[in-house]
């Protein structure tokens, strides 16, 4: 019986023990005796009897500086002149995201303090808030760096400590490459929603675009038409005068066959002036009215390029080399910036094309130019006028007793001579809203050339 009692109580004990349970505990800095505790130079005890001390100056630009080209990072163009003892090297090193202060702590052999602790160290740190606050972005920089020293000479912490620094140029090329990975992941999605939406509106708005532009041409055309007229009318004002001189002269002076053959001479004269003249302003508005068509031609298939994405990104690209591994740090570190330049330029872009295809806008002014088209139709009396004016000029014939067939071929060449300026207007109308739209494309596009 005794036997049996002490072999259940042997297997009870077994059983206590081996059911305890082992909290994992935290590592902690190494106690030291108050006859080892020496605090490093340049740093305050931030724990009594604990070998964890924080540094009583921020870390400095030229330390910074220094633990950048140590590692072979690129540094920044502000402190490219800076050397130990330069001025501004002593300067508080401000700007850096957690990481990029974490990394400079590890090759200096120490870390970066936790909230509490800098609660704690307030005495040295000041009343400054904490540098990277909880809730803070992976981007977010921070003010002022007071590293902390949390291991004591000879001890497990210190081999880490240096172990760490000697692996931080794998540690940083390992972790700029994840950081390259996700930034390009969320600059291509940036890019292919743009692509997206841009698609879309030029699909809407491609047809009223068109044809508000050639409303606009015909608008441009009226105008330029009545404008044409105007100097039509001072060339018919001029001829009826003259031809009025002719007849009254004729009818009134005692002039002999030799003298009236003169006058009337001088008339014909004036006229083959007057068409020399338009013959030769004809030949300046056709070869401007073609170059300007040829403009036309070419600007329209590249506004409809620039619309299809040919030859640009939209707002912001991929830098080149972005697929391939960094080869090192500063090739690392350089990328991921260009990366992130490109992706804040995506996320800040503005409407497609820069807002020269809203379709609310391209609906509003095609309203307004088919109000302006309807106002110019209706008015007639440019061309009453020049139509008076020349019937006037046909009636002084009876008085003369002549025929002067190059007025028949002035009134026609005058004609068309309005007709062309009116459709070279036209035509530079359609080139300059086309330039103006192409300049708002492509500037939100991106595009060169």
């Amino acid at each position: 019986m005794s036997r049996r009692v002490i072999f259940i109580g042997i297997c009870f004990a077994f059983l206590i023990l081996g059911c305890e349970k082992k909290e994992p505990q935290e590592e902690r800095a190494p106690a030291v005796t108050r006859s080892a505790f020496e605090v490093p130079e340049g740093m305050a005890a931030l724990r009594q009897g604990l070998a964890v001390y924080i540094a009583t100056k921020p870390a400095t630009v030229g330390q910074y500086v220094a633990y950048l080209r140590a590692t072979g990072q690129a540094v920044p163009d502000p402190w490219q002149a800076i050397q130990p003892g330069a001025a501004g090297a002593n300067t508080p090193v401000t700007g850096l995201t957690r990481t990029e202060a974490g990394w400079h702590a590890t090759w200096a052999l120490k870390r970066l303090p936790t909230e509490d602790e800098w609660k704690l160290a307030a005495s040295v740190v000041g009343s400054r808030p904490y540098p990277w606050p909880q809730g803070a972005t992976a981007g977010t920089r921070g003010g002022e760096i007071f590293l902390v020293q949390d291991w004591a000479p000879g001890s497990d912490r210190e081999r880490k400590a240096r172990a760490a620094r000697e692996g931080l140029p794998g540690t940083i090329l390992a972790e700029c490459t994840a950081e390259i990975n996700a930034v390009r992941a969320r600059l291509q999605e940036a890019l292919a929603r743009q692509t997206a939406r841009r698609e879309d509106l030029w699909r809407q708005t491609k047809p009223g675009f068109f044809t508000m532009l050639e409303k606009q041409k015909k608008v441009a055309e009226l105008l330029a038409k009545r404008e044409a007229l105007a100097d039509v009318r001072a060339v018919l004002t001029r001829v009826a005068r003259e031809k009025a001189r002719l007849a009254v002269k004729l009818q009134t002076a005692d002039l002999s066959a030799e003298a009236a053959d003169a006058e009337v001479e001088s008339y014909r004269q004036i006229l083959a002036d007057a068409r020399t003249k338009a013959q030769e302003v004809r030949q300046a508005l056709q070869e401007t009215t073609r170059a300007s068509q040829d403009e036309v031609v070419a600007l329209t298939r590249r506004f409809e390029a620039v619309a299809a994405g040919e030859g640009a990104a939209v707002t912001a690209a991929i830098p080149e080399g972005a697929s391939s591994p960094p080869r090192n740090i500063e090739q690392a570190t350089s990328l991921k910036h260009q990366l992130e330049s490109a992706l804040q330029q995506a996320q800040a872009a503005g409407p497609p094309f820069g807002g020269a295809l809203d379709a609310d806008d391209i609906k509003a002014r095609t309203a307004q130019l088919d109000e302006q088209l309807d106002q110019l139709a209706a008015d007639q009396t440019p061309s009453d006028e020049t139509q008076t004016l020349r019937e006037n000029v046909t009636a002084l014939d009876e008085s003369i007793n002549r025929e002067f067939l190059q007025e028949k071929l002035l009134f026609q060449e005058l004609d068309e001579l309005a007709g062309l300026r009116a459709r070279m207007k036209a035509v530079e109308a359609q080139l300059n809203a086309l330039k103006q739209a192409l300049n708002r494309a492509s500037g939100a596009a991106g595009v060169a050339g």
